[in-house]
């Protein structure tokens, strides 16, 4: 402060009380101080011995400034420019008002010239991410007109001169949390104080609040999807916190409206708006059970009825479909077979029958397969069922959108009932029976029936010269199933018979069913016909030259019964010179209706097979028994042309009737032996007539071959009976 020192000088009082006129017209008496006052009062009272005289040049002023600026002494406040001093807690965004009083240690005010103190403002709570950082604070002498403002980077303040004893420093703080307000001696670097304050969130700002959520990108069908809205203020600041959720007298709402994609339609859909606490946001909740494109719309109205839209202008959301449903789905007939009006397809062995199905969700929306690897349930959501899969094949296969393909092959008439289900699921119309029929015939898979006919133990078929051969063919397609009539025609094949000389004689196919061939469905049968005996065999071949199974089919063809108008006698027209008594022998030559060596089945004897009468040749008179005689017998083909003995086997005519006689066979197991006969070795086999005439003239032989009428069945009983009559050929010519 500002003070004056004052000296005085004692004078002695010479006995009068009176003192020098210099004492008494003294500065200093008249300016002496309090005390001084009270000495003279005493004097001038008590008689004094001696006076106080002022020096002059007395008072002296005397000017003390401030000592250095001690940190303990100085104080630090903090408010809210426009609030009470008490107050420490403050909105983002209001100003702060530090106020520094500077003493020195005796508790003087220190003025400085700008660079005794320094304020930082640093936030110490609130966030993580907001720890640490420093406010901008702009510090000048509370009267001063000088300013500084430093950077919270810089760390540096400002103060501000002129004779100021204090300094005051203003600042904001933008994000909410908790701050400590510092006050530093630049010279000491010492703390001369610290406050705390508390800054909150200010307003919600539209703005500003954040959005988040799978609902920002849409859902599914049917199901709910939630946006979050965040409130924020127009710093960025949450004002979740607040007691009425932040939004203060404001009010949020949603909107979403179809967007003119996919099968979006209808009015816009509101959205369920509700405060959790634990995340600190609003949820915004919507349905659709339409899908499709939709425009979100976000808005905060205030309580004057403006509105401002949340976050972005709005957000471009995609409802997908749900998970395919059975009952929504159907299944269609795409191609490749008939529908029946009972509901059933119709279709051929092999042929494929294309199923379609459209998956739809519950609410019917398609399910629309893409590559998104969150749609893996759709690719694996169809699938096909065949009750039996060795009948009917089936495969699935996506074509676009929510379409798919079922591909069924059938490979058996006896049909197949395909399931189509969606999720495990069956689509509406999903069992579809297939009613198969036989496809095109497969020449590989045709069959002849060789157990169809007569056959031998090696397998081969067994039949007589000129008779018809009837072989079953089993008409069958690729996958062994028998064809129908319609598809089995004659048309189809080609079937021949080849001889033993190689000579090949066609055959026919027709209609119908040999006997003993048996099949399952409509036959085909191969009629042929061999004249010559021997190894045969019957090639049956489809259109494009393929063999059918069982072909070439073996067969062998023997000879049929003796024939007289084939037999003949060796040296036919000459004519027969003998003796009367002496045996005269005639060669005869049995063949068949076709010239093949008779067929002579096992047992057979010559007079089974030939009769033989002598007449006279004057009148055509039988010749008495008495006479002459008639012996026929056989004689092997190997005996007579090998130049062998011949075994035989005679049987006596009586000359006059050609009646049995009643001689014995000599050596019947011999002659038996030789008359079996192999259709194959092509011999022939030779009758000896043994002519014995007693009386001499003109006579004429007449033999005669027995043959089995197959017309009218008549013929002699031994005929009937002989076993030739089974081995017999088809000329029905009489006896």
């Amino acid at each position: 402060g500002q003070y004056v020192l004052v000296a005085e000088v004692t004078e002695v009082n010479k006995g009068d009380g009176s003192g020098s006129p210099e004492a008494e017209s003294s500065p200093a008496k008249e300016g002496g101080s309090d005390s001084g006052r009270k000495r003279r009062s005493r004097r001038a009272s008590a008689s004094s011995r001696s006076a106080y005289v002022g020096v002059r040049g007395c008072p002296l002023p005397i000017s003390v400034e401030p000592a250095a600026l001690s940190a303990s002494k100085s104080t630090l406040s903090v408010q809210l420019s426009d609030g009470a001093s008490d107050e420490r807690r403050g909105v983002a965004g209001a100003q702060w008002s530090a106020r520094v009083a500077c003493c020195d240690a005796y508790g003087n005010a220190v003025a400085g010239d700008g660079s005794s103190v320094r304020v930082e403002v640093v936030q110490v709570g609130g966030g993580s991410d907001a720890e640490g950082e420093q406010c901008t604070v702009a510090v000048r002498s509370a009267q001063g007109d000088r300013s500084k403002s430093s950077s919270s980077s810089s760390g540096s303040g400002g103060s501000g001169g002129g004779g100021s004893a204090g300094y005051l420093g203003v600042f904001s703080c933008e994000r909410s949390g908790q701050y400590a307000v510092r006050a530093y001696s630049v010279g000491s670097g010492e703390l001369i104080g610290e406050s705390a304050i508390a800054v909150s969130a200010g307003s919600v700002s539209a703005g500003m609040c954040s959005v988040s959520g799978s609902g920002l990108s849409g859902g599914t069908a049917g199901s709910e999807s939630t946006v979050y809205v965040h409130p924020r203020d127009r710093y960025g600041n949450s004002t979740s916190g607040a007691s009425d959720g932040g939004l203060g007298e404001c009010r949020l709402t949603g909107w979403l409206v179809p967007n003119g994609g996919g099968g979006a339609s209808g009015s816009r859909i509101g959205c369920q708006v509700s405060y959790e606490s634990s995340k600190g946001a609003y949820a915004l909740t919507y349905t659709c059970e339409r899908s499709g494109a939709y425009r979100l719309s976000l808005s905060l109205e205030s309580k004057d009825g403006e509105s401002e839209s949340v976050g972005a202008s709005g957000y471009d959301v995609v409802v997908r479909a749900g998970r395919g449903d059975g009952s929504q789905s159907v299944v269609r007939v795409e191609g490749g077979g008939v529908v029946r009006s009972d509901g059933s397809v119709g279709c051929r062995a092999g042929e494929r029958v294309r199923l379609s199905v459209e998956v739809r969700d519950r609410h019917g929306n398609p399910v629309e397969a893409t590559s998104d690897e969150s749609r893996e349930d759709v690719l694996d959501s169809v699938t096909a069922l065949s009750r039996d899969e060795a009948v009917c094949q089936t495969s699935v296969t996506h074509v676009k959108d929510a379409v798919w393909h079922i591909d069924a092959v059938v490979k058996r008439v006896v049909g197949a009932t395909v399931d189509v289900l969606v999720n495990g699921a069956l689509a509406r119309g999903g069992s579809v029976a297939l009613r198969c029929a036989a496809a095109s015939p497969c020449a590989r898979m045709c069959e002849l029936a060789a157990a169809g006919a007569s056959t031998e133990s090696d397998g081969a078929v067994v039949c007589t010269a000129g008779d018809e051969l009837r072989i079953p063919l089993h008409v069958r397609d690729v996958y062994g199933n028998a064809c129908s009539s319609e598809t089995a025609t004659p048309a189809l094949f080609t079937a021949s018979i080849r001889g033993p000389d190689g000579t090949a004689v066609p055959a026919r196919i027709e209609r119908g069913t040999a006997s003993g061939g048996g099949g399952d469905g409509a036959q085909l049968v191969v009629v042929g016909a061999a004249t010559l005996s021997g190894p045969h065999e019957l090639v049956v071949r489809g259109a494009g030259g393929e063999a059918v199974r069982g072909s070439p089919c073996r067969v062998g063809v023997r000879a049929g019964a003796a024939s007289g108008r084939q037999s003949s006698v060796e040296g036919c027209g000459a004519e027969v010179h003998g003796r009367a008594g002496e045996t005269q022998r005639v060669r005869i030559v049995l063949r068949d209706a076709f010239g093949n060596p008779a067929f002579i089945a096992p047992g057979q004897t010559a007079d089974d097979i030939l009769r033989t009468r002598l007449l006279r040749a004057d009148d055509g008179q039988p010749v008495p028994a008495t006479d002459a005689s008639v012996v026929a017998t056989w004689v092997s083909t190997a005996g007579a042309e090998g130049g062998g003995s011949a075994k035989t086997t005679e049987s006596k005519s009586d000359a006059a009737d050609g009646s049995k006689g009643s001689g014995s066979a000599v050596g019947d197991e011999d002659a038996e032996s030789s008359v079996v006969w192999d259709g194959s070795s092509g011999s022939s086999k030779t009758a000896v007539a043994a002519v014995t005439i007693r009386k001499t003239g003109q006579y004429v032989l007449v033999a005669e071959v027995t043959e089995v009428n197959k017309g009218d069945g008549s013929g002699s009983p031994e005929a009937e009976s002989s076993p030739a009559k089974e081995g017999g050929s088809d000329s029905g010519r009489k006896r």
